[in-house]
């Protein structure tokens, strides 16, 4: 292994929880259940 970016794992770390952040706002707006599984799918 080359030691050239050992933070290298950062911006996929950030990225990640953008979008794990992202998807827990989403479904946290009340929507009827069947619209929450129509996006889900």
């Amino acid at each position: 292994m080359t030691d050239t970016a050992p933070r290298s794992w950062m911006p996929v770390a950030a990225a990640l929880g953008a979008v794990y952040s992202f998807v827990g706002i989403v479904f946290a707006i009340p929507v009827t259940h069947v619209q929450v599984w129509r996006y889900a799918a």
